[in-house]
């Protein structure tokens, strides 16, 4: 590897991990929360749902994580336009996800791709695994749904119970 390309990825490894959009309010939008981000002149329009799922009587919280683009006020999977690489846009939805998610107590987070799912895929992964520390304990990248959609789940304890029943769950349903 030559020494100018691991500049660009360590730069854009420190992107991911540190950028900030400018501020911008949290809003409720029906049952979720969404916080739209402008980076360099792109908008995303992040997600929070908070779900439960019950296991034997017992309520387990978890919430959905997802995020979009949004160009001239209608949403869309293409999340840039004018950037050349999306770590300003990794870093941007990871750091307002992580400072929101300090305000709820959860067990479960999800990440659920049901369009362009490889590519939708990579992007929650680079996410999940760059912050597992902030997230959770333990992660599945695995979950592949009956719809064709696939689903990263975050723990926040590994040992638990209702996790197999959960994430089997999870797998059957069509959407969130």
């Amino acid at each position: 590897m030559k020494l100018h390309d691991l500049v660009d990825n360590v730069e854009d490894l420190w992107e991911s991990l540190n950028y900030r959009a400018p501020h911008s309010d949290w809003k409720l939008v029906g049952d979720r929360l969404e916080r739209e981000l402008n980076v360099d002149g792109d908008e995303i329009v992040v997600s929070l749902e908070p779900k439960i799922f019950t296991f034997n009587g017992q309520a387990i919280d978890f919430i959905n994580i997802s995020f979009e683009g949004l160009k001239n006020g209608v949403r869309t999977a293409q999340l840039t336009g004018k950037l050349l690489n999306g770590s300003k846009v990794i870093g941007a939805v990871t750091n307002a996800i992580v400072d929101e998610l300090t305000n709820y107590d959860y067990s479960a987070l999800t990440f659920i791709s049901f369009d362009h799912v490889e590519r939708r895929s990579s992007i929650y992964a680079r996410i999940v695994r760059n912050n597992l520390h902030k997230f959770g304990t333990s992660y599945r990248t695995d979950v592949k749904m009956t719809n064709g959609g696939r689903a990263i789940i975050v723990f926040r304890a590994s040992s638990a119970t209702w996790i197999q029943p959960f994430t089997e769950w999870l797998a059957n349903q069509e959407k969130i």
